[in-house]
């Protein structure tokens, strides 16, 4: 399953973090959704 990771970010940049995120935030992110597509 693919996530669609545009809408991903752009809907937690707008609810969770208004004032934008550091990169290593974007990182872990990534990080998370790699793992999580590579578990389904």
């Amino acid at each position: 399953m693919s996530i669609n990771r545009a809408f991903f970010f752009e809907i937690i940049r707008e609810s969770l973090f208004p004032n934008g995120l550091r990169q290593s935030q974007v990182d872990g992110a990534e990080a998370i959704l790699d793992a999580w597509e590579g578990a389904c």
